[in-house]
């Protein structure tokens, strides 16, 4: 059906669009005193896909140091 597969969708692009805005806005505090700070990433563990890529852009990018697991939502 078609509501099965906006909802497939959705699953994916919206936690894939938050994990990327947050981790972006984590590097750009960092790269404004990298001495003093270091970002936590922010992973969707509710999507493992999309948590290894967005894992991947961190350790890329290289100001991510570690993993947030507190943040994750209990449903």
């Amino acid at each position: 059906m078609l509501t099965d597969a906006l909802i497939d969708i959705h699953a994916h692009i919206v936690p894939s669009a938050i994990a990327e805005a947050v981790n972006d806005s984590m590097r750009d505090v960092i790269a404004a005193a990298p001495d003093r700070f270091r970002a936590l990433a922010y992973l969707p563990l509710q999507d493992p896909d999309v948590s290894v890529r967005a894992l991947r852009r961190c350790c890329i990018r290289g100001q991510h140091r570690a993993v947030d697991w507190r943040r994750q939502h209990r449903r």
